[in-house]
């Protein structure tokens, strides 16, 4: 009898140590396929944000390439500015040079008339 009393007591403990095996082992497979679910999602994120990047590098190479034109306009602009100052300038000493040249022959005339 206490042979028997001490088999039970035996397998009632192996029965238990088992049962804290299985606990653990459901408990490890249930954290391992959270952590699986976690790297995926995170995988999934770090596409998007990869896709985000790109996209947004292109916007970068587009804003950059527009600027380099507004810039290039910019200096076409700016010296077609300075050709047009620098032909009324030549435009206005012409005038005073016709000016000039008009009350001289106005005099010139005045003189002969005056002879």
């Amino acid at each position: 009898a206490a042979r028997s009393e001490a088999s039970s007591g035996v397998e009632a403990a192996h029965a238990k140590a088992a049962d804290e095996l299985r606990a653990q082992l459901e408990a490890t497979v249930a954290r391992e396929q959270q952590l699986q679910a976690a790297h995926a999602e995170a995988q999934g994120k770090a596409a998007e944000l990869q896709q985000q990047l790109g996209a947004a590098g292109q916007e970068q190479t587009k804003a950059v390439s527009e600027l380099s034109e507004l810039r290039q306009r910019l200096e076409v602009a700016e010296q077609a500015r300075v050709d047009a100052q620098a032909k009324e300038v030549l435009a206005r000493e012409a005038a005073e040079t016709s000016r000039a040249k008009a009350a001289s022959l106005s005099e010139a005339v005045s003189k002969a008339e005056a002879q």
